[in-house]
């Protein structure tokens, strides 16, 4: 387990769901402003297998199971390209789009009952165990441990 001292496994339930948000932000501002960060994360993340079992081969298969969840991964923001076209926004079967995802459902549950929020994480737990814990790895191994640990507050401000 690398970067013990900030690592998810040791934050509660609320915190677990809310560092999706410090993950995609921490990465998003990183990767931008260094492209060896950006190369060395994506590929760190791209390897993060996936658990198939009992046929289901990707997180969004599992997604329909939760109607709480299936909100976040149904809303389709339309967006316009360059040449003022619609677009329309969906998740791919990828890490970088699940990363997304979760960070999409924790900023929906702000606001919400802690037993709500905690029932929320583990549903987007079940939809790729041992992701979080990966992920880490992955920032860490791209240097942007650095980030995590001075944005703990901002996780920590939207409990």
């Amino acid at each position: 387990m690398k970067n013990i001292e900030h690592h998810p496994f040791f934050l509660g339930l609320e915190a677990r769901l809310f560092y999706y948000i410090n993950a995609d932000t921490s990465s998003n501002y990183m990767t931008r402003t260094s492209s060896w960060r950006r190369k060395t994360f994506e590929n760190a993340i791209k390897w993060i297998p996936f658990p198939c079992e009992d046929g289901i081969t990707s997180w969004s298969d599992r997604v329909y199971d939760n109607e709480d969840i299936y909100g976040v991964y149904n809303y389709n923001p339309i967006i316009f390209d360059e040449n003022g076209m619609s677009v329309i926004i969906n998740y791919a079967r990828t890490d970088e789009s699940y990363l997304r995802f979760c960070k999409n459902v924790a900023l929906h549950m702000r606001g919400k009952l802690q037993s709500s929020v905690a029932k929320t994480f583990i549903e987007v737990q079940r939809l790729w165990p041992g992701f979080q814990s990966l992920l880490h790895e992955a920032m860490v191994d791209a240097g942007l441990n650095t980030i995590l640990t001075w944005n703990t507050s901002l996780v920590l401000s939207f409990l």
